[in-house]
């Protein structure tokens, strides 16, 4: 066989090959819908929220059906949240289809997905405790009926004493340049599964050619995934690490002057075991195969409470002030020295 008729052949079998390829890929289930929840419930909310969707069903492009509300959204469904103690119900709330449409894209423009409810708990301390006849309650218990349904979906969480701030608490101006490393002491009675650390800061920009300041905010995470020992957890924030995370997640703005940094609030967030074991499924793991997780029966989703607490108005020395603004890790971000 010659060198030219076996380059014709390799060629024509290449041709075949790339014919028979198909480059669109659809995964759908082309024969049960599914409902989608999702719902972090913040008990320190003023509003608490439940987002419901459903899978696609359908023997078309997943493009094509998730541009149609009804292959997106349920038609109507009845949700509600109860506080159990036993198997008496002694708090409700219902939530009430709202006109918030999700964001740009191949998902229709219309509202359906978004269930809010404004009657919520009121009586927390700032430990995270229930006050009054709130203190009785064991357990939240979240509760899906959709329409055509013929069961009702739903999920139970516990009820747990979050984390909560031991220090700092009546020292509201922070040095990052003390004998020892700034400290946060974060503090559970039960201890919780999640935690995490943010920083809130507040400063001034002033761009180039305006005359006033703008005010601005940014958050950040500064520890993940803490554990509680002894009930307690220390959480250091040396000055060099500060910076970094500023560094890292202060925006670039082109036309700045100048930043004049204001003020910062301490964030710590908690979960229940439900959220770890959400995280563990769809954030640690890298195993593919390994079947949705959800509390829900007859439904893929979370539900899970999180709780926030919250420490404010923090303000640096003048000596943090002035490294901010000299250190080489931050001159990029144009901080300046000011009292």
């Amino acid at each position: 066989m010659s060198w030219k008729l076996i380059k014709q052949l390799f060629i024509l079998q290449v041709i075949l090959l790339s014919s028979s390829c198909d480059n669109e890929v659809d995964v759908i289930d082309k024969v049960n819908s599914k409902p989608v929840i999702y719902s972090l419930l913040n008990i320190n909310d003023t509003v608490y929220s439940v987002s419901l969707t459903k899978t696609f069903v359908g023997d078309t492009n997943v493009y094509v059906l998730a541009s149609n509300p009804d292959n997106v959204f349920y038609s109507s469904a009845n949700i509600w949240l109860d506080g159990l103690a036993g198997d008496s119900i002694i708090w409700s709330t219902q939530f009430y289809l709202s006109d918030l449409v999700k964001d740009k894209g191949i998902f229709p423009q219309v509202s359906g997905y978004l269930y809010l409810s404004d009657a919520v708990i009121n009586k927390i301390s700032e430990d995270g405790y229930f006050f009054d006849s709130y203190s009785e309650i064991e357990r939240f218990r979240l509760s899906i009926d959709i329409e055509g349904s013929m069961s009702v979906i739903s999920a139970i969480v516990p009820v747990y004493h979050p984390n909560f701030f031991l220090s700092p608490y009546r020292v509201h101006k922070i040095s990052l340049y003390g004998r020892e490393d700034f400290e946060v002491v974060i503090a559970s009675t039960k201890g919780c599964s999640y935690r995490q650390l943010n920083m809130r800061v507040r400063y001034y920009e002033k761009l180039i050619g305006q005359e006033d300041l703008e005010n601005r905010e940014l958050e950040f995470i500064v520890r993940k995934d803490l554990q509680v020992v002894d009930k307690t957890s220390i959480a250091r924030i040396p000055a060099d690490f500060f910076f970094n995370k500023l560094v890292a997640n202060m925006p670039i703005v082109d036309n700045l002057q100048y930043r004049r940094f204001r003020d910062f609030d301490l964030l710590i967030y908690s979960a229940d075991e439900i959220y770890d074991n959400y995280t563990e499924t769809y954030i640690y793991t890298t195993d593919l195969a390994r079947p949705a997780w959800s509390n829900f029966e007859n439904g893929i989703g979370i539900f899970s409470l999180i709780f926030t607490g919250k420490l404010e108005g923090f303000t640096f020395d003048q000596r943090t002030i002035d490294s901010l603004a000299l250190s080489p890790v931050t001159q990029s971000l144009k901080f300046v020295r000011w009292q």
